[in-house]
């Protein structure tokens, strides 16, 4: 689906997917023999730890630079909005350890 630029950018840090990344965890999950059904978050890398979680939704911006301290200048140059919260993080270590998932395509490389 189309989105803006910011929102895009916002997403790949707790939930979003570039649909490169997608593609390659459909084919290791095709190549992959599994015993049993299995369900996988497939999103970008976020960096966020469990201890964030309180004020990701209170205070974002804190927790963003406290990981990305130059995603400050990088907003302020595009005139974009950070979120005023964020409600859920996606957490794709299942298919890392399953399915050998490698995300190429995060918050970190849009910013560099």
């Amino acid at each position: 689906m189309p989105e803006l630029e910011n929102t895009i950018v916002i997403h790949r840090l707790y939930r979003g997917l570039d649909e490169r990344d997608g593609a390659a965890a459909h084919v290791l999950a095709l190549e992959k023999k599994m015993d049993s059904f299995q369900i996988f978050n497939v999103s970008a890398k976020s960096p966020f730890q469990p201890e964030d979680m309180t004020e990701l939704k209170t205070n974002p911006k804190q927790i963003i630079f406290k990981y990305y301290p130059e995603a400050e200048m990088y907003f302020h140059q595009r005139i974009w909005v950070f979120p005023s919260y964020i409600d859920r993080v996606y957490v794709v270590d299942k298919a890392i350890q399953l399915l050998g998932y490698q995300p190429q395509h995060n918050f970190k490389q849009l910013i560099r």
